[in-house]
């Protein structure tokens, strides 16, 4: 385990290099705000309607277009994946280790990284493919494959993305860092009012059952 850390540790660190993500993400964030002529503001009202139309009341439009979810359980599904780890963790940490001025720098990467955000989805939705069974398939995979002209080079990158989206929903912002915090309260739990040393593996297998 501590092997693995480490691993993660070098990686993390030569990505996160001081100001170089963080630089990134707000340069490409800022061009895509200025290019789509400040989009996440313009449209805003827009996004909130269309994104909650049906969530209240049986709308019989919330379904409109092509797909196979409505509206809101795509915005649904996309905030499950982040609320939690980033929306509450992630923003614990960033203070704790830089100060309340990191709220400040966390209001401008949300601003410009709507545009960011907005940008993958149009992305999604131009290079999405539809199956055999009807469903439609769609992601960074896809318009990283069909995107870029090499394809070759195009494949090459999606199944890259692939591989490491999977092991990051595997071993970090999946469901490990919930089941680490749940297993180390259940442990802590039992020392302090049992008198007991649980082992963290212990709830971890309560946990597997519970969910499946």
């Amino acid at each position: 385990m501590n092997l693995l850390t480490e691993q993660i540790q070098t990686v993390d660190n030569f990505i996160w290099q001081p100001f170089a993500m963080p630089l990134v993400l707000v340069v490409v964030g800022g061009l895509i705000t200025l290019a789509t002529g400040f989009v996440q503001i313009r449209r805003f009202p827009t996004a909130v309607r269309l994104a909650l139309q049906g969530a209240i009341t049986r709308d019989s439009n919330a379904n409109d277009g092509t797909g196979t979810i409505t509206q809101f359980q795509a915005l649904s599904t996309a905030l499950a994946s982040t609320v939690g780890n980033g929306n509450i963790g992630g923003v614990a940490t960033a203070i704790l280790i830089g100060g309340p001025g990191a709220i400040f720098w966390m209001w401008v990467t949300a601003a410009v990284g709507m545009a960011t955000k907005y940008a993958e989805a149009v992305l999604g939705v131009h290079y999405r493919v539809t199956r055999e069974t009807g469903e439609l398939a769609s992601g960074p995979m896809y318009y990283i494959a069909q995107g870029i002209p090499n394809k070759l080079i195009g494949h090459i990158l999606s199944y890259l993305f692939a591989f490491f989206g999977a092991c990051a929903a595997l071993f970090g912002t999946g469901n490990m860092a919930q089941s680490n915090t749940i297993a180390r309260t259940f442990a802590e739990a039992a020392r302090t009012v049992v008198g007991v040393d649980v082992p963290l593996w212990f709830p971890g297998i309560l946990i597997t059952t519970a969910v499946g």
